[in-house]
């Protein structure tokens, strides 16, 4: 499975359509070679040069030339250390990265089995906490009616 960043698509409309005189692609930065705005106006309307150096030491490199310079770039590297990365519904690393997404629907496949486990786990636990506080408290005389009968924890495992 390959990612592709998003600005592969306009990449690819612009270089289909290069020569298509119906198609017109403007790239204007925000700062010029000069390092000044391009958007400061008369009349204080547009974006001053100063307004585009506080943004441009709040962001990334990536971001920064992406969004305001018009040349993205393919990031480099991990953004995260390889020891702290999870893997995809328990895949092995290999397959994740060489194999189709379609051959990977079994591992999908146990893994919301595995959620749905685990999800039904934590329903029973909640059932016998709220068991336990009710046979705590729920006799006392603020919660239990007059007429009704006493609230007993379960003396055995709730059946599935």
């Amino acid at each position: 499975m390959q990612l592709f960043p998003k600005s592969a698509c306009k990449k690819q409309v612009e270089s289909e359509n290069k020569d298509n005189p119906r198609y017109r692609f403007r790239k204007i930065p925000a700062l010029n070679e000069n390092g000044e705005s391009n958007f400061q106006y008369k009349y204080g309307v547009g974006f001053s040069t100063e307004y585009y150096l506080v943004l441009k030491n709040r962001l990334d490199k990536n971001e920064w030339m992406a969004k305001y310079q018009q040349r993205p770039f393919v990031r480099g590297g991990l953004l995260f250390p390889e020891d702290e990365l999870n893997y995809y519904n328990g895949v092995p690393e290999e397959l994740f990265w060489d194999s189709c997404p379609t051959e990977l629907r079994a591992y999908e496949e146990a893994h919301r089995e595995q959620l749905e486990e685990q999800n039904m786990l934590m329903w029973m636990n909640g059932m016998y906490i709220s068991n336990a506080i009710m046979s705590m408290i729920g006799n006392s005389g603020w919660f239990r009616g007059k007429n009704s009968e006493p609230n007993e924890y379960p003396k055995e495992p709730f059946n599935l």
